[in-house]
This record gives C-alpha cells, sequence and structure tokens, in this order.
C-alpha cells in the first residue's frame, strides 16, 4: 500500500513539473514572436545604390501623435575651424510607385557652406556638419527611409506641439533683399529656372542646422541679372529652434538651378547675407 502511495505522488508531481515546463516554454515562444514581428517591413523600398547608404528611423508609438514632429538632417563628420558649417545639399522627396510610401534622398555636390568670420588661430576641430533639415510628420506605423551618398549620416529630433492657440499681430511689414548675380567669364545660359533659398540660423549654437524662410524661383536668360526678394520685418522669429538674441540671427543664401548648369562661385566669395542693408549685394556664378 505505501509502494502504491509514493508511485501515485511521484506521478503528480512530474504531471505538475512538466505542465510548468511548457508553460514557460509557450511564454519564451510568444516573446520572441512579439519581439520578430516589431520589425517593419521596408522590402518595396529600393535598395541603396552601389554608392549609396540606406537609413532606416523607427518611432516608438506615442499617443496624439499628431502633435509631434519629426525633423530630420544629414550629418557628416569633418574637420572645420572656428566659423558655423553647413552642407550644401536638399533631402527630396520620392515615391515608391504602387505603394504610396515616400522616401527621401539627399542630394548634394558635396560641398560646405560656413560664416566668414576671423578664427583666433588655425586650429581644426572635429565636428558632424549638418545639412537643412527636413520637418516631416510623426508616424509610429511608417518608417522614414534616408538615402545618402557613403560617408553621411542621417539624425533626427522630435519636437512636440502646444495645443495652445495665439493670436498673431496685424503686420504686413517687410523689408526688401536685393540681390546681383554676375560671373567672372562669359556664361550663356537659355532659360535657366533657379531657386535662390534664404536661409538663416543661431550663431549662438554650436552645429544647429538652419532654417529656410524665404524662397524664389527665377528664370535666367542673360547674366548678370538682378534678383529682389521680400523678407518678413521679423524674419529672425521664423528661425527654429528660436532665437533668445536677435543679433545672434545670421543668413545665408542658396542657389540651385533645376539643370544644373550654373552654380554660386565658392572659391572666392561667401554665401552670407546682410539682410538689414538696404544696399545691393553681388555674388558670382559660375558653371557647374
Amino acid at each position: 500500500m505505501k509502494q502504491m502511495f509514493f508511485l501515485l505522488l511521484i506521478i503528480v508531481l512530474y504531471s505538475c513539473g512538466s505542465h510548468k515546463k511548457s508553460e514557460y516554454v509557450n511564454k519564451q515562444n510568444m516573446e520572441n514572436k512579439s519581439l520578430k514581428s516589431s520589425s517593419m517591413d521596408i522590402s518595396m523600398f529600393p535598395k541603396a545604390k552601389e554608392n549609396q547608404l540606406r537609413h532606416l528611423i523607427e518611432m516608438p508609438t506615442l499617443q496624439n501623435e499628431q502633435e509631434h514632429k519629426v525633423e530630420v538632417f544629414v550629418t557628416k563628420e569633418m574637420k572645420v575651424d572656428c566659423n558655423t558649417h553647413w552642407l550644401q545639399g536638399e533631402l527630396k522627396e520620392k515615391n515608391v510607385e504602387g505603394w504610396g510610401y515616400n522616401f527621401y534622398v539627399f542630394e548634394t555636390n558635396g560641398e560646405v557652406l560656413s560664416t566668414l568670420m576671423a578664427c583666433p588661430d588655425s586650429t581644426l576641430t572635429k565636428k558632424d556638419i549638418l545639412s537643412q533639415s527636413k520637418m516631416l510628420p510623426y508616424n509610429s506605423k511608417l518608417p522614414i527611409v534616408v538615402y545618402t551618398p557613403k560617408g553621411y549620416k542621417v539624425k533626427y529630433k522630435i519636437w512636440s506641439v502646444s495645443s495652445d492657440e495665439h493670436t498673431a499681430t496685424l503686420s504686413v511689414q517687410s523689408k526688401m533683399l536685393k540681390l546681383k548675380f554676375e560671373s567672372k567669364e562669359k556664361l550663356t545660359v537659355t532659360n535657366t529656372k533657379a531657386i535662390i533659398t534664404i536661409y538663416g540660423f543661431d550663431s549662438s549654437l554650436a552645429d544647429v542646422s538652419a532654417t529656410a524662410i524665404a524662397k524664389k524661383e527665377i528664370e535666367v536668360s542673360t547674366i548678370p541679372f538682378s534678383v529682389t526678394i521680400n523678407l518678413p520685418q521679423n524674419s529672425e522669429s521664423l528661425i527654429i529652434p528660436a532665437i533668445k538674441n536677435k543679433k545672434n540671427a545670421k543668413y545665408y543664401l542658396s542657389f540651385e538651378t533645376k539643370g544644373k548648369n550654373i552654380q554660386l562661385e565658392h572659391s572666392n566669395q561667401k554665401s552670407d547675407l546682410d539682410i538689414y542693408t538696404g544696399k545691393e549685394q553681388f555674388f558670382f556664378i559660375k558653371k557647374y
């Protein structure tokens, strides 16, 4: 009788242990499955070309995602002096045919813009140089896919929007920016479409991205040519992040042609602007 009792006890204990072990294994499998399924499918996006890198940004799920934005910018590590520098280029939006998904390609000629301050010495410091940023909607259900040339990185910031409402001041005052473009060589152009963009930034912040505050599309048929751009009277208020001291606001321009046949001459001039002077400011252009 005692032998039968111990035999039954062993069978019961073994059954309980097997049940707990099976329950633990099933739980582990569910967790692994959940982890594997959390990765987004990007098979519909084009593969990076031979000279490209494909970067992926996956956003965590948030409440009220419509009240958030993602600021994306491209960086490249370089040794630079005390001036503020930016990568010349633009994040162009493309579309995955048949899917309706967007992706972004950083198009650049590899050049770097900078302010023109006199540095105390020739010391060079290794820094991440930023491009013009692009503000995108926050969406945790879709990845942000960015293609860059090799040697570049992609970084981003998450911004939240306040639901508070504010009343704008009634002001239509503007200041006129007069620009003239010349060439040191004889250039022939025929109905070339160009885009002039004015950027502003906070010079007191290190490695901060610039904000586009004005843009004008023109048609170039002769050289030299003049352009007038109207800027808001309080242009510094458009710069992101917000500037605390108006004196720290600095500006520069970019000149891009759709046919890529002429461009700004960067070897002997900087693209800095003085938006407060009423005088015409001169810039040289050359063949692309």
